[in-house]
């Protein structure tokens, strides 16, 4: 974990009005870009905006409202077995509240805090030609989903290793160890802690996630027949895809680096 010691924010969320005296109060000038840290004034989905619109740069996640699990703002402190997993737990509890927001910013602010590092990963999007139609990298995971309700049929590789070559159903998730506690989850009822991994999203047939320790060779889903849509986290941009047409997954070259609070 590497060490903080910053006086820029940026803030990042639908109302930042609660989040911005307590930044001034610390002493931290609030910018708009080139921030040395960024505030992630919401839940999940702010987090995983924020990272697209300010990528690498170190991100605290604070909950909107006034509780929570952390300091037990409403009510007695959560505890990790209402949880489906400990990975759930955990990531709950770095998410901090305005009530107990203040320590956590005079340790960022006198550099005592930590970061750690999350793999990010990166889709390119490719024609039946093999002409580059579009890029996203994403903190979570990227989904080639059906377009309608009709399931797509689709084939999966890893390098030149055929996992799936007749795949159906609503399509295939490429999630991070992040990511797992997410939508991965929610498919699979799984998570885990290292390397990447493969869903297949309510498949006509059972076939089990693949664990993969890297994205090296990279990933590719090609569809091969109905329509389909290329998802990245939470994106509103999702590019279709046609027969023929396929991506690419790899690891990005940069990282997500998130401030540790608990």
């Amino acid at each position: 974990m590497k060490k903080t010691g910053y006086s820029k924010a940026a803030v990042v969320g639908r109302d930042c009005r609660g989040i911005r005296p307590a930044l001034e109060a610390h002493g931290f000038e609030i910018v708009g870009k080139k921030p040395d840290f960024v505030v992630s004034f919401g839940g999940d989905g702010t987090l995983l905006y924020a990272e697209r619109a300010f990528p690498g740069a170190p991100k605290l996640r604070v909950r909107a409202n006034r509780s929570c699990i952390s300091c037990g703002a409403k009510g007695k402190k959560a505890q990790w077995q209402y949880f489906p997993t400990i990975a759930h737990y955990d990531r709950a509890r770095q998410f901090r509240c305005l009530n107990c927001l203040p320590p956590v910013l005079e340790k960022i602010r006198d550099g005592r805090a930590s970061i750690v590092e999350e793999p990010k990963i990166h889709a390119i999007l490719f024609t039946q030609t093999g002409r580059k139609r579009k890029e996203f990298t994403a903190l979570n995971e990227v989904q080639v989903h059906n377009e309608h309700v009709s399931a797509i049929r689709f084939a999966v590789s890893v390098g030149s290793r055929l996992v799936a070559e007749h795949a159906s159903g609503d399509g295939a998730i490429v999630a991070t160890p992040f990511g797992s506690t997410g939508y991965f989850n929610a498919v699979t009822r799984r998570v885990f802690s290292k390397g990447f991994a493969i869903a297949f999203n309510n498949p006509t047939r059972p076939r089990h996630a693949i664990y993969l320790p890297n994205l090296r060779p990279p990933v590719k889903i090609t569809v091969l027949e109905r329509d389909g849509v290329l998802v990245a986290d939470n994106d509103a941009e999702n590019p279709s895809l046609r027969h023929g047409d396929y991506v690419i997954v790899s690891e990005a070259k940069e990282k997500a680096r998130l401030i540790r609070t608990a």
